[in-house]
């Protein structure tokens, strides 16, 4: 299976290691796991893991990843350390160039040997894709239309001719006439036939109805006026007088800048949680949990780093139940 990948990003492509590349059959969207050779020194206590969402022909498969994807997908990481499997998790091969819709990056002590661990399960498990649209491509709850051929008029069965019913001579069309309806007088049928006394309704005068005399308009007076209304004035507030205080200049970092300080910060912490883990395995005191808050930006996220002592005495790789408390968010 190839280490590496091609990947393509804002146009540019580029080779990745490749870590695993997965489909989520519950919500049908495709990830790849990928480290840089650049970003992979051979002693630096940090590794950046990049989790890469796969662009594809669904546009709602190409949202970007919110904070409840993200916390998933971290999971898996975990559930890795841990030698546990993770549901719906279905690993895929191929050998195409595969488009970043959007990424996140996070760090991870090289001690915990995260990469080594995932690239096995994902040799074990991963299957070929199929090529083309599949019912995987669809998101869950979404109809699917069947797909009906169109059949050629030559092929069309002609309807049988209508077969006559025997005893009827073949011929069932109107046999009974309806009778004519403004020959009935429907008044005249309700006035009974006395001898001598016939008479026609149009003989009969009709009832008179008085009209009703129309009452009085009421008078109207035209003399009164309606007084103007006027608003009154009223004054606006006035603002109050604030004093801005002088402004020092601040000097401002680039962007790369700030990301160099936060690497460097990084690897002091893990840095310092090694040297610490063998500390507790040479004095053998009980470590204490501290929380370590670097200087970094506001809007990362930073993880307490709880120190425990390693399962093996000769080792001083992390146990699964610290492995996932590690993790920092980086910045892209």
């Amino acid at each position: 299976m190839n280490d590496t990948i091609k990947l393509k990003k804002d146009g540019a492509e580029f080779d990745g290691n490749l870590i695993c590349y997965f489909q989520d059959t519950s919500n049908s969207k495709k990830y790849v796991f990928y480290t840089k050779a650049d970003e992979d020194a051979a002693n630096s206590p940090t590794l950046k893991i990049h989790v890469a969402l796969i662009n594809q022909s669904n546009a709602d498969l190409n949202m970007p990843i919110n904070d409840t994807e993200w916390d998933g997908l971290k999971a898996i990481m975990g559930n890795v350390l841990k030698s546990a499997a993770s549901p719906n998790i279905k690993y895929l091969k191929t050998n195409n160039t595969l488009e970043i819709a959007d990424e996140r990056i996070i760090g991870m002590p090289s001690s915990y040997d995260y990469v080594s661990k995932h690239k096995a399960v994902y040799a074990n498990e991963a299957q070929e894709e199929t090529g083309g649209t599949d019912e995987t491509d669809v998101p869950a709850g979404t109809s699917v239309s069947p797909i009906i051929p169109d059949v050629p008029a030559a092929d069309v069965t002609p309807a049988p001719e209508p077969v006559a019913t025997p005893g009827f001579g073949g011929n069932m069309e109107n046999t009974i006439t309806q009778p004519n309806i403004a020959d009935v007088n429907p008044i005249q049928s309700l006035i009974p036939d006395a001898p001598g006394e016939a008479q026609s309704p149009e003989d009969k005068p009709l009832p008179t109805i008085p009209e009703t005399p129309s009452a009085p308009e009421p008078a109207m007076n035209e003399n009164i006026q309606i007084p103007p209304i006027s608003s009154p004035e009223v004054e606006a507030p006035k603002e109050p007088e604030i004093n801005e205080p002088i402004k020092e200049p601040v000097s401002t970092l680039t962007e790369e800048e700030i990301n160099n300080k936060f690497d460097n910060i990084v690897n002091e912490i893990n840095a310092l949680r090694e040297e610490a883990l063998k500390m507790v395995k040479q004095t053998g005191m009980e470590p204490i949990a501290a929380t370590v808050v670097p200087n970094t930006p506001s809007d990362v996220p930073i993880t307490p780093i709880t120190p425990s002592t390693p399962a093996d005495e000769s080792s001083t790789s992390t146990t699964s139940s610290d492995a996932d408390q590690n993790w920092f968010d980086m910045p892209n």
